[in-house]
């Protein structure tokens, strides 16, 4: 049993294109259920054969769990499979039918069909250094008289469940008790009059947050670098299918989201809309990374 992200991590992608060459058939077998569920790990069997031929082919199998694996019928392993895409980055791409992956290759070599780069610009969220501290909620905020630098937020998947954000949606998650408020702090010599503020800088100074490695890098520790509001919001993890969310409510947004601009000209609910189709999901799942607990991961 291997962990599944060999499939798909690019530190793998050397061991991949090894057991590619070497071996002329590979059987892949999944688990629909988690064989190890105390360690939240998501595993695979790799089955290897080398037959001294020219020809290599990689086949997916999924099983129910362990119990199922013993009921596999051997013969099902003999089958030829997908032939191998040595141009392929990621072996989860097998996990379809040949003619899906015909077609989906056809698409990208013939490069008719326009990309999410064609109509806006994508960059990741705003790395606070620590998220702990500089997102909080509303009780925080009034605690400490933190309201001048006080913006609101959106920083978790879970606080958005419609295409498109709006304001009214932000205040029910701040009235929800999330923290739904980014800490926009000025240079030091700003704060001498806000007597709670320094106090509340003061608290994270003495948690050793000023000596972490994204805050002891910058000039001053409290201050977060490249903060500004986006067009739109691309959630980094989800769970059903990656959402892309218009941000009325203009809010803010931490790396666990990249965020989005609309290049000039683009219609954004027009723009959005058209992202959500079987295309641009397949393509997620391929070229994202899943985890255990059933996830999805798109990078920037």
């Amino acid at each position: 049993m291997l962990p599944a992200e060999i499939l798909q991590v690019s530190y793998a992608e050397t061991l991949r294109n090894f057991l590619s060459h070497y071996y002329n058939k590979i059987n892949i077998v999944s688990f629909k259920k988690l064989v190890f569920p105390d360690i939240q790990q998501e595993v695979v069997l790799l089955l290897c054969e080398k037959n001294n031929t020219n020809e290599h082919y990689i086949e997916h199998i999924e099983v129910k769990d362990d119990n199922d694996l013993r009921a596999l019928d051997i013969l099902s392993l003999k089958k030829s499979g997908k032939r191998i895409d040595f141009k392929s980055n990621k072996w989860t791409f097998y996990f379809l039918e040949q003619k899906e992956i015909d077609f989906l290759e056809e698409i990208t070599m013939n490069g008719t069909i326009p990309k999410l780069g064609d109509f806006a610009d994508v960059e990741v969220g705003i790395t606070t250094g620590s998220n702990e501290f500089f997102t909080v909620p509303l009780a925080v905020v009034e605690a400490f008289e933190l309201q001048p630098f006080a913006k609101p937020l959106v920083g978790r998947s879970v606080q958005v469940d419609n295409p498109i954000f709006t304001y009214t949606n932000w205040l029910q998650n701040r009235n929800s008790k999330a923290r739904a408020h980014l800490l926009i702090f000025p240079a030091m010599y700003k704060l001498e009059k806000y007597k709670e503020a320094l106090k509340y800088l003061a608290i994270g100074e003495r948690k050793g947050i000023k000596k972490g490695y994204k805050c002891g890098i910058r000039d001053e520790w409290q201050i977060v670098p490249s903060v500004w509001i986006s067009d739109a919001l691309f959630i980094r993890r989800n769970n059903l299918y990656p959402k892309l969310v218009i941000n009325e409510a203009c809010a803010y947004t931490t790396d666990t989201m990249h965020r989005v601009r609309i290049k000039e000209n683009v219609n954004i609910r027009a723009f959005a809309a058209s992202y959500y189709n079987s295309l641009s999901f397949a393509f997620s799942e391929i070229c994202g990374r899943s985890y255990g607990g059933g996830g999805i991961r798109i990078n920037a």
